[in-house]
């Protein structure tokens, strides 16, 4: 039982006498109170009676968690019985366990449900409940009651910001009752990382212009490190500019090949952009001629 609950116990009582029996019942301890209404039976002669007799404690703060015996006294008209009945009060911290159903893998973009599994590991009658699971990300509240050695599983609904930072994450679930913390225990989660570039392509045009920008945005939530490349003919490559520079310049037998190392975290956006003007050539001839 748990502090300030009953202790109940069967009792299996036998008349082998040849009358009918009064068995009377009492307590021989100052800390349990024999509960009115188990405090006596008639038995006839040859007959076998289950009884239940189940004690209060005279106060919580007098027993405290641990293991005692109960004396019982047994009497009738013919004879006096003393019996020793044991009783184990537990901590309210030694009752319940929790744990998620398997380690949870959250996709942001997706959410999911969380499974919890709540465990009552004695044989204990617990109701009205109270129980939070809370985290960076969510914060959920349910009351329930548990039968003796018996569990639940409870499911929770978890949406996220798409923006969620993957990672390795803890969640606390918390179990009260009548403002004693049954469960107070960490729990682990993961919400999963996926990548996504989103790429734009704007061309410049103009007389005698083109070339690009190129914006890039990380939409996805973790660090993503790519490649971004554009080939140059020979006489296009001349008259050339780019913000910014090319990481590295390749040269080819058609001409060059000028790639970007693109580095960007969650949600971050790079522009990449390059010209080729021919404007300045074609006045210079127009020029001499």
């Amino acid at each position: 039982t748990l502090p300030g609950g009953e202790v109940s116990y069967l009792l299996h009582i036998n008349n082998n006498e040849g009358s009918t029996l009064v068995i009377n019942f009492r307590a021989a301890d100052l800390n349990w109170l024999l509960d009115e209404g188990d405090e006596q039976i008639t038995v006839a002669p040859g007959q076998t009676k289950d009884h239940k007799v189940s004690f209060i404690p005279l106060s919580e703060d007098r027993i405290a968690p641990g293991n005692y015996v109960i004396r019982l006294i047994v009497s009738t008209q013919l004879t006096n019985l003393e019996k020793s009945l044991t009783a184990k009060v537990l901590r309210y911290d030694e009752v319940l366990d929790s744990n998620f159903e398997s380690q949870p893998i959250i996709d942001p973009r997706r959410g999911a449900i969380l499974r919890l599994n709540v465990d009552n590991q004695h044989p204990v009658e617990l109701n009205n409940l109270n129980l939070e699971l809370t985290s960076e990300h969510f914060e959920f509240t349910r009351e329930f009651n548990l039968r003796k050695s018996s569990s639940t599983t409870l499911e929770f609904p978890v949406q996220l910001d798409p923006e969620t930072d993957r990672g390795n994450y803890s969640a606390n679930v918390r179990v009260t009752t009548d403002n004693h913390v049954m469960l107070d225990k960490e729990l682990q989660y993961t919400i999963d990382e996926y990548k996504y570039i989103k790429e734009v392509v704007v061309e410049q045009e103009g007389f005698l212009l083109g070339g690009e920008v190129i914006t890039q945005t990380n939409e996805g939530n973790t660090p993503v490190t790519q490649i971004t490349s554009r080939t140059f003919g020979w006489f296009s490559y001349k008259f050339a500019s780019f913000d910014p520079q090319p990481t590295r310049l390749q040269k080819t037998d058609e001409g060059y090949v000028a790639e970007w190392n693109v580095n960007l975290g969650p949600q971050e956006t790079v522009e990449i952009s390059y010209t080729i003007n021919y404007r300045l050539p074609i006045a210079i001839l127009v020029i001499i001629l």
